[in-house]
């Protein structure tokens, strides 16, 4: 294996002051730049980049490194004002960068990787390769928050390192294909990624839906040479992001209706939970949040709820797409508006519960 130097996921870590006292990443592009980067890396990249139709594959191909374009960046950055959506951005822009061009140089990746038998780059088609560049990557983020504690660029990296594994797992749950993660590993796999993209949507609830799920595509496009994985990509995003947009939309509700709202751990999401209200009380139930009322009367209820055993209750969010607003929040009015539905419900399922 050809030997790297100025490991890349060092741009990540380094967070640079800047003026203000604040810190960015190095940019990544300038970063790659002043590599010498081995021949065989031409090799491998161009033909996979072409495969999947990125813009300007001759220029990288005839002198790697290019600067990094932004045609390369999914996130398709549009005009808006307010809240934090530029830093949002921003973050999601160099993460997306970070995992599809500079991990994969890193010389502690690489050795990692031949630790646990995987090859960094003839194995980009294989779950394997994206559960050592995953939990590398956990690791990394981990050291980062131990620094400077959460942000949305420590978030958005580890969102963006999380994904090709995701998506390995959910197309082996899609296909009921386990020849290369058990079903366990990818029940795990895929239940984790739930909890990220929750915390993010919680830390960071402005957040354009379409922009974090074309970020995602983007890394998966421009990262994962398995064709049956991308093909099911869009959909198991679109299905994720969905769900937690209700999900957070959901537990605003709750809250402005007088009550708590606990979101799940890892082995409740498991078993088909998305949240505890007023949890630790008399009142306790667990709650499956469902983005239609239509999800709901599969479960044989008209009622927008169904009970299910151990107090368990399937509920429709009560909200629609528009409610909001392409973000991960709607609006303090609809959520008390909202609120009055939503008592009423939970007061025939108390009483149903007795």
């Amino acid at each position: 294996m050809t030997e790297h130097t100025n490991s890349v996921t060092q741009v990540a870590e380094a967070e640079t002051p800047q003026e203000g006292g604040e810190y960015t990443w190095h940019n990544v592009a300038q970063d790659m730049e002043a590599q010498n980067w081995p021949e065989d890396l031409r090799r491998h990249a161009a033909p996979h980049l072409a495969r999947h139709g990125v813009a300007q594959v001759a220029e990288l191909n005839a002198a790697i490194p290019s600067p990094m374009h932004e045609t390369y960046n999914a996130a398709a950055i549009s005009e808006r004002s307010g809240d934090d959506s530029e830093a949002i951005t921003s973050a999601l822009a160099k993460a997306q960068k970070t995992v599809m061009y500079g991990i994969g140089m890193d010389d502690r990746f690489q050795e990692k990787c031949s630790k646990q038998g995987v090859d960094p780059y003839d194995d980009m088609d294989k779950a394997s390769y994206w559960s050592v560049l995953a939990d590398f990557t956990k690791e990394r983020v981990g050291m980062m928050r131990e620094k400077r504690g959460e942000n949305v660029q420590v978030s958005s990296l580890e969102l963006m390192a999380a994904t090709p594994q995701f998506l390995f797992a959910q197309n082996a749950l899609n296909r009921n294909d386990y020849s290369e993660l058990s079903f366990d590993d990818a029940k795990n796999i895929a239940s984790e990624f739930n909890g990220l993209i929750r915390r993010f949507a919680g830390n960071y609830p402005h957040t354009k839906a379409l922009e974090l799920t074309a970020a995602m595509i983007g890394v998966g496009n421009g990262t994962i040479e398995n064709e049956a994985v991308l093909k099911g990509a869009k959909q198991s995003l679109d299905g994720v992001i969905k769900g937690a947009q209700h999900e957070h939309g959901f537990k605003q509700i709750v809250e402005a209706s007088g009550h708590t709202f606990t979101e799940a751990n890892r082995e409740q999401d498991r078993r088909g939970i998305d949240g505890t209200i007023d949890e630790n009380t008399p009142w306790q139930i667990y709650v499956d949040v469902k983005a239609s009322l239509r999800a709901v009367q599969e479960y044989g209820s008209d009622k927008g709820y169904a009970l299910r055993p151990g107090r368990q209750v399937i509920m429709y969010s009560l909200l629609k797409e528009e409610d909001f607003k392409e973000t991960f929040v709607i609006s303090p009015a609809i959520a008390e508006r909202k609120a009055e539905g939503f008592n009423r419900q939970l007061a025939e399922i108390h009483q149903l519960l007795k």
